[in-house]
């Protein structure tokens, strides 16, 4: 055994997708992992993810800026409260720019399948050139899908729809040559991009009609209604209203970090902490609707049928929040129609409904949403299952993130993965975390394949549906995140837990609920390799290191901090004697500032500061 028990283990990790998630793993897994080959295939050609993809009319983002941005890269640059979507991508663009992740995406290449080769322990990836067709494969013996879910556009399946003669565009594949001027305008939907396109088109138009099948809350902008924190109090965007940032504003956000650190944590404490909301009859559920229902009354004073037409008899949260006052606003102009009637074909003019209406149309927009099945193409796992087939009877995983029969397969933001309050970027961060824990222990300890167990996939499903009884998510509106075949009521979408709770959770996996079939079947404990370690290889360096006290003995560290800084009795360049639980200690601080522990227990103990 010539390996050294943390030389690393040669390993080839491929990714797909370069939207956020996929840039996190571009970005930290070479950075973390030695002896290990990564790759990244990107179908589209450019970064980005959905924020590339979707470039309709009104796109944005309804988390305010701050809070939406990764957690290692803040932007005190960004220009409005809510940005807009071309600017968030900027942003994405800059993060792959800045941190080298470009060098390993493949772009204009999407995956075809995955087949697990048990006789290898490695995944083989059908691959394909979306512009050339070229066919090619590669290999693998981790695989992360980071394909997301709001890159497939779901066209509704309307009879007719082909026949119609003008033009007919989905938000996710806009087609910015068409000229809206003056025109009549329909569009079919009131989810989140129905809500951000009508506001942002009505000046254009002629006429614009608006076909709303469902009831949906709809609520101020998040993060709009700041309460004071920390001598953060921000008040221009009360009651959700966008703003720009003036230069002031800038310059301050850069030249007082401290005020900007406060000003971010503020908006993300915001979004964050409403996680009782979602359950059943709670205060804060309660009044959410109260003033939810009064803030659409409100907003629709000029044709008050509106808000009687779309406030839910279902609670608040059933269906994703969806920010959009500036919607009901322009439902209530004059040349902006709500329609109740039910669509029952396309023909060349326009659209014919069942109560007998029809109506004439230059443009139709198809806001019906995407494919939210998760299934993004076909994987084939243990014993040849096809991940699709598992899917198409009822989308389960493990955590969100692994999928079941298939071994050393990653899939963030998977079934009962989504955390839906507070902002979502640092949760992709979390689970990408999580997926770095595997590769990590995969490595370390010579694991051919880390599969998830058919019980723990179980376990979690029905913990899960107790978990969801309890909350609004249970009641009976119509979503996406509820429904599959086999069990029409379950919550399939939706993580069983706030912002917080997922990271905790993953932050401490549970290695007892996966099957491992090692690299040496006869030896579980062949990744000892020769009884060495790199630095015992190398002889250089200290073979008596010191630990950083906040990390392994965090229950010091108020002997010796105050405030985030050394106690006034301890010196630099001094010495003191202390006393701790195991005996007499002597502690001096070092030339760099560093405080240095030593007694019979803890020997040469760094306390950064």
């Amino acid at each position: 055994m010539k390996h050294t028990i943390d030389g690393g283990r040669p390993l080839k990790v491929i990714n797909i997708g370069a939207g956020y998630t996929g840039l996190m793993c571009c970005i930290r897994i070479p950075r973390v992992f030695k002896n290990i080959e990564f790759k990244c295939y990107e179908k589209n050609h450019d970064v980005g993810g959905t924020w590339l993809e979707n470039t309709y009319p009104g796109v944005a983002c309804d988390i305010p800026s701050h809070a939406y941005q990764a957690t290692f890269e803040t932007n005190p640059d960004w220009t409005q409260y809510y940005s807009s979507g071309g600017e968030i991508w900027k942003y994405f663009k800059h993060i792959a720019v800045k941190y080298g992740a470009e060098k390993y995406i493949t772009f204009n290449t999407k995956i075809v399948e995955g087949r697990w080769q048990e006789d290898k322990s490695m995944w083989k990836v059908k691959l394909q050139n979306v512009k050339s067709g070229e066919i090619f494969y590669d290999e693998c013996n981790v695989l992360i899908g980071c394909h997301g879910i709001l890159n497939r556009p779901k066209m509704a399946d309307i009879p007719g729809r082909d026949s119609f003669k003008g033009n007919l565009v989905h938000p996710a594949m806009w087609d910015h040559s068409i000229d809206l001027t003056g025109k009549r305008v329909a569009v079919i939907g009131n989810g989140s991009s129905a809500l951000q396109i009508i506001p942002a088109i009505l000046d254009q138009v002629g006429s614009l009609d608006n076909y709303v099948r469902s009831r949906t809350w709809i609520t101020s902008g998040f993060g709009g209604d700041l309460v004071p924190v920390d001598g953060v109090h921000e008040t221009r965007g009360a009651g959700g209203v966008n703003f720009s940032y003036t230069a002031e504003d800038k310059v301050k956000f850069k030249e007082d970090q401290d005020y900007y650190m406060k000003y971010e944590r503020a908006l993300r404490d915001a979004i964050a902490c409403l996680h009782l909301i979602t359950f059943k009859g709670s205060p804060l559920a309660t009044g959410a609707q109260q003033a939810c229902t009064e803030l659409m009354k409100s907003k629709s004073l000029k044709k008050p049928e509106i808000a009687d037409a779309i406030i839910p008899d279902w609670a608040i949260g059933c269906r994703r929040l969806t920010p959009g006052t500036p919607y009901i606003e322009a439902l209530c102009e004059e040349k902006c129609q709500m329609v109740k009637e039910t669509i029952e074909e396309f023909n060349e003019t326009g659209i014919i409904t069942k109560e007998g209406g029809h109506r004439k149309y230059d443009v139709i927009i198809l806001a019906s949403g995407y494919d939210l099945t998760f299934k993004a193409y076909p994987m084939y796992g243990r014993n040849g299952v096809n991940l699709e087939d598992i899917y198409d009877e009822a989308p389960e995983s493990y955590l969100g993130v692994c999928p079941p029969e298939m071994p050393n397969y990653y899939v963030p933001a998977g079934p009962n993965g989504i955390v839906t309050t507070g902002t979502f970027l640092p949760v992709l961060e979390y689970a990408t975390t999580f997926i770095m824990s595997c590769i990590e222990k995969i490595q370390r300890e010579y694991i051919a394949s880390m599969t998830v167990k058919h019980s723990a996939v179980k376990a979690y499903v029905a913990h899960c549906e107790r978990y969801f009884n309890q909350t609004v998510y249970s009641d009976q509106c119509r979503t996406w995140m509820r429904g599959c075949k086999n069990f029409p009521d379950r919550v399939i979408a939706i993580y069983p837990g706030s912002y917080l709770h997922f990271r905790k959770v993953l932050g401490n996996p549970r290695w007892e609920d996966f099957e491992y079939k090692m690299v040496d079947e006869d030896n579980i404990f062949a990744f000892f390799g020769n009884g060495m370690t790199e630095q015992d290889m190398d002889m250089k360096g200290n073979f008596a290191p010191g630990m950083n006290i906040e990390e392994e003995y965090p229950e010091f560290r108020d002997l010796f901090i105050k405030d985030g800084k050394i106690k006034d009795n301890i010196t630099k360049g001094g010495a003191m004697k202390g006393e701790l639980d195991s005996g007499a200690a002597h502690i001096y601080v070092e030339k760099d500032g560093s405080i240095m522990v030593e007694n019979a227990v803890v020997s040469s103990v760094p306390i950064t500061v």
